[in-house]
């Protein structure tokens, strides 16, 4: 899945608010780009973070967007599952009960 929307705040502190809570759900967080800012002053940063069930996150964040990555298809994390529990309960008709002979 992946969401983008406008920044509205310095892309590093966009990434500094995010690595607290990604560490909080398990992920180790690491840098992908350090935050640099280009000659017309564009500003940018991207990290990941990265946990031991498979799940990945990333975000990219510059003065114009922020994109933020979620894979979780290999994920047993109760986060996870949760979900897709509740898509499932969404998604899937209930049965008439089996009548019994």
């Amino acid at each position: 899945m992946n969401i983008s929307h406008d920044p509205g705040v310095d892309p590093k502190v966009l990434a500094d608010r995010v690595t607290p809570v990604w560490q909080e759900h398990g992920f180790t967080v690491s840098t992908v780009t350090p935050y640099q800012t280009f000659r017309d002053g564009t500003r940018t940063t991207s990290i990941r973070g990265d946990r031991g069930d498979g799940a990945m996150v990333g975000l990219f964040a510059s003065d114009g967007i922020v994109s933020i990555d979620i894979h979780t298809t290999c994920s047993t994390h109760d986060t996870v599952l949760d979900e897709d529990r509740r898509t499932a309960e969404a998604t899937i008709p209930t049965l008439p009960p089996t009548p019994t002979p």
